[in-house]
């Protein structure tokens, strides 16, 4: 937690939020393929 709110270096956090929104991106994939699959079946 201490290295969120006062990290060592500035590239820590765009890292982080980087890949926060590579993860959140990845997962909205996810989630449409699945719902066309459900899709497909009805």
């Amino acid at each position: 937690v201490f290295e969120i709110t006062h990290p060592s270096n500035p590239g820590m956090v765009s890292n982080m939020l980087a890949g926060i929104s590579f993860m959140v991106a990845a997962g909205l994939i996810a989630y449409g393929f699945s719902v066309v699959k459900k899709f497909k079946q009805i």
